[in-house]
């Protein structure tokens, strides 16, 4: 019942007054040629205080980071910033690879550490051996603007399991509130394997002094049943927007972008659950669907534009995982309702191929200023990136 008022609610927002939809603009995003940087994936881009721009992904199960000072057109040779390692004890070995890399440079006005790089990862055992070494959240800092790291530092551990599965914690992202909190969000699916469900929500810890101590783990959002996940943030106008891949199990629906929001002062405080009036679908045309799966979003801003990346299956054969294409989405800002946004649109292919005919997964988006976008991707395992702009006609 919820779902259906919410979805009157909408067309009825985007209905003009003689019952016709308005002609919204046509979104354009034009791509200039890949640039390939090393073989890996899971590639992140972000901006550096000083002007550079960060490269980070995964590669052979380590870390690795690179770096830009001509906005993205050439890059120093991958650096690694952490090394997988072999673990032992009373169930058996395992080496941890370090999967899903993510970096944040806190802003240069932090109260304790201006500056700081924050360079996070899942601690993932290879092999599944998750009851050898249990699914963590983990990171390594740089207080030198990436000269030197840190020891490898822990701020969430799933459980060790009774047998070897792939189940824990996934997917970091950090980033920065206005007042210098740091907070780490991922996917946790710890509560419910002890319970015997395959479920997953979104857990968030905060650190008040830049990644020295960190709070207890808090939920932000759970659909009952379900599987949110891969989690993206931003702020925008005293809100902070949270993109997460979800599905629907009772529908039968596959993973698809939606967004949670909640305002900075509230700071979830209450978790998001499925029917909240804080959870929405940005794309106009949903890809909600059984049939294909349009999972790992990543949502961006420009100047004028909210800008969100997904991989799919549509067209390709969905039991196949390596047949996964990106598609890019704007919508221009000027179309907010309220607090939220649903005319995602404009999909455009920063690789233009079909799923069938490559791999283009784990994908990424930065805004390189203006209205000028890049997008990161996992091309048949390449680090793959290729700028583009968008604009509307």
């Amino acid at each position: 019942m919820k779902k259906a008022l919410a979805f009157l609610f909408l067309l009825f927002c985007f209905t003009s007054a003689d019952g016709a939809k308005p002609k919204l603009p046509k979104v354009v995003i034009e791509w200039d040629s890949p640039i390939s940087i090393a073989k890996g994936g899971y590639a992140r881009v972000h901006p550096m205080n000083d002007g550079r721009l960060m490269c980070s992904y995964t590669g052979g199960g380590n870390g690795w980071i690179c770096y830009s000072s001509d906005n993205g057109n050439t890059w120093t040779s991958p650096e690694k910033v952490i090394e997988k390692f072999d673990v032992s004890g009373e169930r058996g070995n395992a080496t941890v690879f370090i999967s899903n890399p993510e970096t944040v440079q806190l802003s240069s006005s932090h109260p304790v550490h201006p500056g700081r790089i924050i360079y996070s990862f899942n601690l993932r055992p290879r092999d599944n051996k998750s009851s050898v070494y249990p699914f963590s959240i983990g990171y390594v800092f740089s207080d030198d603007n990436g000269k030197t790291w840190s020891s490898m530092k822990v701020n969430y551990s799933s459980d060790i399991w009774n047998e070897d599965k792939l189940k824990g914690c996934w997917e970091p992202f950090a980033m920065e509130l206005p007042d210098g909190t740091l907070q780490m969000y991922f996917s946790d699916e710890t509560p419910y394997f002890r319970e015997g469900r395959h479920y997953q929500n979104i857990t968030m810890v905060e650190s008040p002094d830049g990644g020295d101590t960190w709070a207890a783990p808090r939920i932000v959002c759970y659909s009952e049943g379900n599987r949110d996940g891969m989690p993206v943030t931003m702020i925008y106008d005293g809100n902070i927007y949270l993109c997460i891949e979800t599905n629907d199990s009772e529908a039968g629906t596959r993973l698809h972008p939606q967004v949670i929001y909640n305002s900075i002062e509230d700071n979830w405080k209450e978790t998001v659950d499925g029917y909240s009036d804080f959870r929405f679908n940005p794309l106009r045309r949903s890809t909600e669907s059984p049939d294909f799966t349009t999972g790992a979003p990543y949502l961006i801003q420009t100047e004028n534009f909210f800008v969100l990346s997904h991989q799919s299956s549509e067209n390709g054969d969905i039991k196949d995982p390596e047949q996964r294409v990106c598609i890019v989405q704007a919508c221009p800002k000027n179309e907010m309702k309220g607090k939220i946004f649903t005319t995602m649109r404009g999909d455009s292919k920063p690789i233009d191929i079909e799923p069938a005919d490559g791999s283009v997964k784990w994908n990424s988006l930065c805004a390189l200023g203006g209205d000028e976008i890049m997008a990161c991707c996992q091309y048949d395992g390449i680090v793959t990136l290729v700028r583009g702009r968008i604009r509307t006609e």
